[in-house]
């Protein structure tokens, strides 16, 4: 399962909406995963997600660094 906002800027160097939405649907076609959304204005719905990739980025950080 894989859960994204609902953020258009993570798409504007795409040439269009169509070509980002085949282009996700074929991402998560090939690693068999469900595509999910939070509702929108409900940003703290993905809060777990980002705490989850802070914390990783974290020990990335202090690993290499």
């Amino acid at each position: 399962m894989h859960r994204t906002d609902r953020l258009s800027s993570a798409v504007h160097k795409v040439p269009s909406s169509e070509e980002f939405t085949k282009r996700y649907n074929g991402l998560l076609n090939h690693y068999k995963m469900k595509g999910l959304k939070i509702q929108t204005g409900e940003a703290h719905e993905n809060g777990d997600i980002e705490q989850r990739h802070y914390r990783f980025r974290g020990r990335l950080v202090r690993h290499y660094c």
